[in-house]
């Protein structure tokens, strides 16, 4: 089960790095089309932090609210690779907004996780 919730992370990532790698990817929708990838960014790396989250609980054993820290970290890590890789990408440029926004998306995906009962900030 850990290797499969390892291979959900992987493929998850490997997707983010795949539409980075796709170049001028528009939808021709004007301003629906800024609203619509800035969305995208957002869940996406909110989902990042959950599938870690998820991930490194069932790996190791730490205190909950360490594994929120270092899911977001690792996913904000990401976040940031991502955007260096997209400057590569013609037609695409990587830019310290959509940074913010992904990490916005992982501090929700955070604050969710701390808020449940199962996982408050007093378990550990």
């Amino acid at each position: 089960m850990i290797v499969l919730n390892w291979i959900a992370v992987f493929v998850w990532c490997w997707m983010i790095f795949y539409l980075s790698s796709i170049p001028g990817l528009k939808t021709g929708l004007g301003t629906w089309d800024f609203i619509l990838r800035k969305l995208a960014h957002f869940l996406e790396f909110a989902w990042l932090e959950l599938l870690l989250f998820f991930t490194i609980l069932k790996t190791f054993e730490i205190e909950a609210r360490k594994i929120v820290f270092w899911a977001g970290f690792f996913a904000f890590v990401y976040a940031i690779s991502d955007e260096i890789h997209q400057s590569f990408i013609p037609n695409r440029d990587g830019n310290l907004r959509d940074v913010f926004i992904d990490f916005l998306g992982i501090c929700l995906m955070a604050y969710l996780i701390l808020s449940h009962r199962k996982f408050s900030i007093s378990d550990g």
